[in-house]
C-alpha cells in the first residue's frame, strides 16, 4: 500500500501540516486512487515519490487532477525506478536543472522560496545494482549531488529518497567499508 509507511515531517506540534512525506511508490501507475487520497486529504506540502514507474503516458493531469500542485518528474524510461515530486501550489518554488553528464542519475532538486530564506529540496531513487555498476552510479551521484551543493549563492540543502544503503546507520553515520557507502556518507558529511 502506498500509504501504509511514509516516512513524515511536521514543524511545531503533532496538530500541524506535514511539511513532507516520502515513499518509495514501486509504481504509482496502479495507485493512482491511493496517490489522489494522499496529495487530498493528509495536506502535505511535499510529497516525494521513489520509484514512480511513470512515462509519457501517466501525465500529470492524471497524477493530480485537482492541480493543487506543482508536480516535478524525472521518468526512467523504461520499466522501474523514477522520481516525482509534488510541491504543494501554496509553495513557491522551481526545478533546478542538473548538468546532463548526470541525465541518468535519477534525481529530482526544486528550490523553495519563503518570505524568509530559500533552500533546495533534493530526491533522489538510487537503483540497486552489481558491484561495479553500483560504485560508477554512486560517483556519479555523488558528483551530482556535489555541483548541485557548490552552486553560487548556495542554500540549505534537504535531500530525501530512496538510496538502497541499508547497511548505512544514519544515527550513528556508521557504514560498512566500501566503495559505496562510505563515499556517499562522508559526502553528506561533508556538506553538512
Amino acid at each position: 500500500s502506498i500509504s501504509s509507511y511514509p516516512n513524515t515531517c511536521t514543524a511545531g506540534n503533532a496538530n500541524a501540516n506535514k511539511l513532507c512525506i516520502v515513499f518509495n511508490a514501486r509504481s504509482l501507475r496502479s495507485k493512482l486512487y491511493e496517490l489522489h487520497y494522499l496529495l487530498y486529504s493528509v495536506n502535505a506540502m511535499f510529497v516525494a515519490v521513489t520509484e514512480s514507474w511513470l512515462d509519457a503516458d501517466i501525465t500529470d493531469s492524471l497524477l493530480d487532477p485537482l492541480k493543487y500542485h506543482n508536480i516535478f518528474r524525472h521518468d526512467r524510461g523504461s520499466i522501474g525506478g523514477g522520481v516525482c515530486v509534488f510541491c504543494h501550489m501554496s509553495i513557491k518554488c522551481f526545478r533546478v536543472e542538473v548538468a546532463d553528464i548526470f541525465k541518468d542519475v535519477e534525481i529530482v532538486v526544486i528550490k523553495i522560496l519563503t518570505s524568509n530564506y530559500s533552500f533546495n529540496f533534493i530526491t533522489v531513487y538510487r537503483p540497486p545494482a552489481p558491484k561495479d555498476q553500483a560504485v560508477v552510479y554512486m560517483n556519479c551521484l555523488i558528483s551530482c549531488i556535489k555541483s548541485i551543493c557548490d552552486l553560487p549563492n548556495r542554500n540549505s540543502t534537504i535531500i530525501v529518497g530512496d538510496f538502497n544503503l541499508p547497511s548505512i546507520n544514519w544515527q550513528l553515520q556508521l557504514a560498512p567499508n566500501d566503495n559505496i557507502c562510505i563515499p556517499f556518507l562522508s559526502c553528506l558529511s561533508q556538506l553538512s
